[in-house]
């Protein structure tokens, strides 16, 4: 049987163009518009520093849709492109521009390439080659500052072992610089990359070889200075980790856990690291979360950070769970919970909140404020029925997050929430739809 959160949804056939019927309204939150009415994955969406922002989502055998969104308004969607080419992407960055990953096949080799594109349009731009691999799948990550600070980095297989490369873009700059190795032997995988205004970057990635099973983790700046590999923590088999770098600099990594070895006895752990501002080192793996004992070895949902100005960062999370039976003979459901921690004034992780005894977190935002949006489904059946989608906030110096909004009724597990620009920019969510029937955004009205 497979099991709930362990894969991302596969896609159908895709549809074209943004759809006008909606979902089901649930104030303060404005009535979903439909912007496809096919299977999608892996949501993403973000705004630049202007009036203008960037969704996506992947559907199809390769294919990747962008939304251009205009802040402030509703429908928030203004046009819809779909591209073949796109590895990661596009991000948005200043008022009006987007960088882009991406892709080609040659052989069984994959050609990596940049380019720059609009987020008003959703053009995507020409692309300028950086170097052809055999790129382990999944395995290629693209982050950009709000000035245009960007870092790309990859691993390549290479007969069992893997090489991780980086390429780095000062804001300004018309190209990425030439890759280099940073990890040239063991196996990488779950590669995460941030960068931040002032150049400084993370770039972290799950570690193993032979008995060694860690997570790394790297700093450095966009101008071309990398410190060493340091091993931020250690990871139980299999891991899934992300990585986020605060406007003040403070690098926080965290990683999802469970045991990868054929009894499976350990249940889901939840760990961090955070190097401060000013600091080239960091500070000390935490154990901030596990599952209860006897949950689930489910794959590792992976964990999702965002940082506030003034370096507080929020953690969002989904802990492995049991199976319950939901009173139909022979049929069962896994429960999962949905959780989430705010640094403290040191860096340090607070006793996590509970959001839903049974849920999924997704992408987490922070806005210019220090405001924190954390969306969330509950009960996601096994089948992927339709879930209530909500969104938790979290105002400037509050203790805890408020109760859950609720967006939609109609969701399934992924869902990725963005700030639109300035101290008061509303919260916008892009989600899949039940069933495998889409996917839908809905903005904050109130």
């Amino acid at each position: 049987m497979e099991l709930r959160h362990a894969l991302p949804t596969l896609a159908a056939a895709a549809g074209l163009g943004v759809l006008a019927a909606p979902a089901a309204a649930a104030p303060p939150w404005t009535a979903p518009q439909v912007v496809s009415d096919a299977a999608v994955r892996q949501p993403a969406l973000a705004f630049g520093t202007g009036s203008t922002g960037v969704a996506t989502f992947g559907f199809g055998p390769g294919s990747t849709r962008l939304l251009s969104l205009r802040a402030g308004q509703q429908p928030v969607v203004t046009a819809s492109r779909d591209v073949q080419s796109v590895e990661d992407g596009p991000l948005p960055y200043a008022q009006t521009r987007t960088v882009v990953l991406r892709r080609r096949a040659v052989g069984q080799r994959t050609a990596l390439g940049f380019s720059f594109g609009r987020q008003d349009t959703g053009a995507v731009g020409t692309v300028r080659g950086l170097r052809t691999v055999q790129l382990r799948p999944g395995e290629a990550e693209l982050a950009v500052s709000p000035n245009g600070h960007a870092i790309i980095a990859f691993a390549e297989e290479r007969g069992g072992s893997t090489r991780l490369w980086l390429s780095t873009r000062r804001a300004g700059a018309s190209r990425f610089t030439t890759p280099r190795v940073v990890r040239g032997s063991g196996s990488v995988r779950s590669v995460a990359v941030s960068v931040n205004d002032r150049g400084r970057f993370v770039l972290a990635y799950v570690f193993g070889a032979g008995r060694t099973r860690t997570v790394e983790a790297r700093l450095g700046t966009t101008g071309g200075s990398l410190g060493g590999v340091q091993t931020v923590g250690n990871q139980l088999g299999i891991a899934s980790a992300a990585a986020v770098i605060a406007p003040t600099g403070r690098a926080t990594v965290a990683w999802a856990t469970h045991d990868g070895g054929e009894e499976q006895n350990e249940p889901t752990e939840v760990r961090t690291n955070v190097a401060p501002a000013g600091r080239a080192t960091f500070a000390g793996q935490t154990i901030l979360d596990r599952a209860a004992p006897g949950a689930l070895a489910t794959e590792p949902s992976p964990p999702s950070l965002a940082a506030a100005p003034d370096g507080t960062t929020v953690l969002g999370y989904t802990l492995s769970g049991r199976y319950v039976g939901t009173g139909t003979p022979g049929d069962a459901n896994t429960v999962t919970a949905a959780r989430v921690s705010v640094q403290d004034a040191a860096a340090r992780f607070t006793a996590p909140q509970e959001l839903a005894s049974d849920g999924v977190v997704g992408q987490v935002a922070a806005r210019a404020d220090g405001t924190f949006a954390v969306p969330y489904a509950t009960g996601v059946p096994l089948e992927g029925g339709p879930s209530p989608l909500f969104v938790a906030l979290r105002a400037p110096g509050a203790a805890t997050f408020g109760a859950g909004e609720l967006v939609a009724e109609d969701a399934d597990e992924d869902a990725a929430v963005a700030f639109e620009p300035g101290a008061s920019g509303a919260p916008v969510v892009l989600f899949t739809r039940a069933r495998a029937s889409g996917a839908a955004i809905a903005r904050r009205a109130g």
